[in-house]
């Protein structure tokens, strides 16, 4: 089974249309959001504000964060791998593969990218809650996995990869006090 096209992906999702949505999309990013609209871009605090001119990079990556939300990662894929494509050094668009590869049970991979991102914007609380959530995911993975037989060592393997999210929520919170997604984290890992 293949990769789906990010315009079925999106239809799949969604049940409307790719060019529909990247408009509304669109008019969001230039216009900002309305009094009714709730926001949806959970990475929102990587990048600085975007410029009245929409590229199919912000298209891309708006449409990938919020499949990504719905914690299916297999229409969001697409939208990632085509961001990724288009730049695959942008701390935003690495954040949002290392969660894709995260929700596929790709824990090793999604530390290597959220780490690439980090290299390259490290004053950013949102990429350590990234990295928080991607550990999270790692140490509940393995907790899961009926097929690994619980031992001290990974008892203690799962505790050590619990405290480095820990920690990561931490520097979110000492780099954004505000950013609420940080603190929800550190309160349940």
């Amino acid at each position: 089974e293949g990769a789906m096209q990010p315009e079925g992906a999106f239809e799949a999702a969604f049940e409307t249309g790719n060019d529909e949505m990247e408009e509304e999309i669109s008019t969001h990013f230039r216009f900002g959001p309305r009094p009714y609209d709730v926001p949806t871009d959970r990475l929102g605090r990587i990048e600085e504000p975007v410029s009245e001119s929409v590229t199919p990079i912000e298209v891309s990556l708006r449409l990938a964060d919020m499949l990504l939300a719905r914690s299916d990662p297999a229409p969001a894929e697409p939208f990632v791998e085509r961001a990724h494509g288009l730049d695959s050094k942008r701390p935003k668009t690495l954040a949002l593969l290392a969660e894709l590869r995260s929700q596929q049970e790709r824990p090793r991979e999604a530390l290597e990218l959220i780490d690439r991102a980090l290299a390259l914007w490290p004053q950013s609380g949102s990429l350590y809650a990234v990295r928080g959530h991607v550990l999270v995911r790692s140490a509940m993975r393995r907790q899961d996995d009926l097929s690994i037989v619980p031992t001290e060592l990974s008892v203690l393997e799962r505790a050590r990869v619990l405290d480095a999210a820990r920690v990561a929520y931490r520097t979110a919170i000492a780099l954004d006090p505000d950013f609420v997604e940080a603190h929800s984290g550190l309160a349940h890992s």
